[in-house]
């Protein structure tokens, strides 16, 4: 030991001084890693505020999102190194961030819908479940714990409503004068309605959104749903609410689901014309045709991976239905990587090619959860749960009632609303 000490007093100060000076540079960049670099952020009404990000939300922003990426590689690169890139970056990311189980000891079921759309998929559960074409008979008897994620500003109002309505604190369901439509093809079965009926799917949505101008315009996006704390409080009841609850249970998450690789603001470029195709798209790629900057958004993202492993269990039987626009690819990659695909039993997955290599990306689920159960929208089924069957009769009823309201001054429902001296809109029979 004496020995050891006079050569390190024997050591000449420049050398000293140097190694002191390669610890302050190497703490000073792990501090720039870590901390944002305002340390503010930004919500929907533009005011600036203290830092106070959700848990399970994307840490300050270090990478792009997954459509950015894709803008920003090379032609000569394959679009499947999109999914190698987020593996290698869950790989990098420290296992220790989030726990790999949750806190209750109680098994519940839950339900997670990431893409709620105009809520025709949030009660998938019961078809996937319980319906005739059941085949999984683990899930416990008990009610489930829902939860619906939705990055669209356009449609978060309608969803909070239709979240209220569920839990039993509206009496009327609530109802839009659009087409709760999902894609081209939900919209084509309305197409008679409305007299849109052509062969062309692009001269079809042409007319589809001029007859629809008045609604469309009419949606607007509510501020107060693009909170920090409101959603971190929401995410949190997934960890404190545990055992089964006397009946289903609906909690609505006004944010977009992503992974560790994402920013933890997701801007896009979101027309109402878009709601009822289908999936809004990045600022980037929006014709400049449909080009207004009324329908630039920001909202927050949730890590999904994170936010299961820290709130759910294996003893928890977990169905998880995603439609996240291509995201699919780096959230489970990650999850892969992390080891809990474990914690979900039932995998519904509307897979897109932009995003990555499908074929690879199921796979690599298969194989890190050989019992997973994995379903495939539009084959195992519809894209939309019995309780939103399309149906061109009701459209028709919800058409006609609507040419009968201004969309500024009343919302449609199932019964007139306002104090009775004031004309209610027209009811649906």
């Amino acid at each position: 030991m004496l020995d050891a000490r006079a050569d390190a007093i024997a050591v000449p100060s420049w050398r000293r001084r140097l190694g002191t000076g390669l610890l302050f540079i190497l703490a000073t960049a792990v501090l720039v890693a870590l901390v944002p670099s305002d340390g503010l952020t930004h919500d929907a009404t533009g005011g600036r505020r203290l830092s106070s990000s959700p848990p399970f939300a994307s840490s300050a922003p270090r990478h792009v999102h997954p459509w950015a990426q894709r803008l920003h590689t090379h032609a000569a690169e394959p679009r499947s190194t999109v999914a190698r890139e987020a593996a290698a970056r869950a790989a990098a990311t420290p296992v220790e961030d989030a726990p790999l189980v949750g806190t209750c000891s109680q098994p519940r079921n839950i339900f997670i819908d990431a893409g709620v759309n105009w809520c025709n998929t949030i009660r998938l559960f019961e078809d996937i479940e319980y319906g005739k074409n059941a085949t999984f008979a683990t899930a416990l008897p008990a009610p489930y714990d829902v939860y619906g994620l939705e990055a669209s500003p356009l449609i978060q109002p309608f969803a909070e409503q239709y979240f209220r309505w569920l839990n039993g604190l509206l009496d009327d369901e609530p109802e839009t004068c659009l087409p709760r439509s999902g894609s081209t093809a939900h919209l084509k079965k309305y197409s008679s309605v409305y007299g849109c009926l052509h062969a062309d799917a692009n001269r079809m949505r042409q007319c589809m959104w001029q007859k629809l101008t008045k609604h469309l315009n009419a949606l607007r996006p509510d501020p107060r749903l693009n909170s920090s704390t409101l959603i971190a409080e929401r995410l949190d009841g997934a960890r404190q609410q545990c055992g089964p609850p006397p009946q289903n249970r609906f909690t609505f998450l006004p944010a977009a689901a992503g992974h560790s690789g994402d920013n933890a603001w997701l801007e896009f470029y979101g027309p109402p014309q878009q709601l009822v195709r289908g999936g809004s798209i990045p600022k980037q790629f929006a014709p400049p045709s449909l080009k207004d900057g009324r329908y630039d958004f920001r909202v927050r993202v949730v890590n999904l991976p994170l936010w299961l492993a820290a709130s759910f269990t294996t003893s928890d039987h977990v169905v998880l239905k995603m439609d996240v626009e291509g995201s699919e690819h780096g959230i489970l990659e990650e999850m892969v990587v992390r080891g809990i695909m474990g914690l979900i039993d039932v995998l519904s997955l509307e897979c897109h090619g932009s995003g990555g290599n499908c074929e690879n990306l199921l796979a690599r689920v298969r194989q890190a959860h050989p019992r997973i159960r994995l379903l495939k929208e539009g084959w195992d089924h519809s894209g939309y749960d019995s309780h939103s069957t399309l149906n061109s009769d009701e459209q028709a009823a919800v058409a006609k009632a609507c040419e009968a309201f201004d969309p500024a001054r009343f919302t449609l429902s199932h019964r007139p609303t306002g104090p009775a001296t004031t004309p209610g809109p027209a009811a649906l029979p």
